[in-house]
């Protein structure tokens, strides 16, 4: 009883109280208040969950064998970004935050479907890779940066930028992106009220026309979210996986990064790709060696 009053009475003065040493980073205690969180990995292999997503994502194997076949074509492309960060603006191999077969498949993308615009939700180490294919390739590609405070300064890449979250901009903005533009999405990762990850489920995807090709980051299908995440609330996945478990989504997937990593056969080609070079791209992300890609790309149909 004093505990709960205590809470209310700080809460009401603007303050949030939580116990000491909960982990990495602790939430609001209202979450508690109402209904009592245990945050923990369901899906492991063997369970339900688990074979349902691999079962269907394994039906559109076809799909990530062109994906694969053009990856190895463009395996020299690939092979000439530095494996260290030589430049502000240059992309490099040895980050943490976007790497491995994430970023070999934004590079791959962009010069196989060679889109008229690119639009990023979600900017930092993925908008200099986009912006090194986009070179590369000799490519006319618009591109528009959608992010309130990007990681890395990139406003320098970018013709577009907006400096806002999602939930606060005119989502017209999405209605000029055609069959094979990219709309590259990579935001706080949580279904809540007015977050950017509601917007972006309930009101930018049904308005995209089709054959649009779409990058949601931090997919870890069929795997659920590394325990390691528990306490960021990462839940995006779980509706991504509620569309994909019924009989027609509104799109086909074309590149599950961390289903491709995880399948041996798929795996070995990845990393036959990636070690063609003595400047070996890594298979697994630098702050862990047991972190493959995470990227789940798709196509509206």
């Amino acid at each position: 009883m004093l505990k709960r009053w205590l809470s209310a009475t700080a809460r009401t003065a603007g303050f949030d109280i939580y116990k000491a040493n909960r982990g990495l980073s602790p939430w609001s205690n209202t979450v508690h208040d109402f209904y009592p969180v245990q945050p923990k990995p369901r899906w492991k292999k063997g369970s339900q969950t688990f074979e349902h997503l691999w079962k269907v994502l394994n039906e559109n194997r076809n799909e990530y064998e062109g994906f694969l076949e053009t990856l190895g074509r463009n395996s020299d492309v690939l092979h000439s970004i530095n494996r260290e960060q030589r430049s502000a603006t240059g992309p490099f191999w040895n980050n943490t935050w976007f790497t491995a077969l994430d970023a070999a498949a934004l590079v791959n993308f962009i010069g196989w479907k060679k889109p008229s615009r690119y639009i990023e939700v979600g900017s930092g180490n993925s908008t200099n890779f986009a912006r090194f294919a986009i070179d590369f390739w000799r490519l006319d590609t618009e591109m528009l940066s959608i992010d309130p405070k990007p990681r890395r300064e990139i406003d320098q890449l970018c013709p577009k930028v907006i400096r806002k979250p999602l939930e606060e901009c005119d989502l017209d903005v999405f209605d000029v992106l055609d069959r094979n533009d990219i709309l590259f999405f990579d935001g706080s990762h949580r279904v809540f009220s007015n977050s950017d990850v509601t917007v972006f489920f309930f009101e930018v995807l049904p308005r995209l026309k089709r054959g649009v090709i779409v990058h949601i980051h931090d997919i870890f299908f069929p795997n659920d979210y590394p325990e390691e995440w528990n306490n960021r609330l990462y839940n995006e996945q779980y509706l991504l996986a509620a569309m994909l478990m019924c009989e027609k989504p509104p799109f086909k997937v074309i590149a599950p990064i961390q289903f491709i990593c995880c399948d041996d056969d798929l795996a070995r080609r990845v990393k036959r790709i990636f070690a063609a070079s003595s400047n070996e791209i890594p298979f697994y992300y630098p702050d862990s060696p047991r972190k493959p890609g995470a990227s789940f790309w798709l196509e509206i149909t």
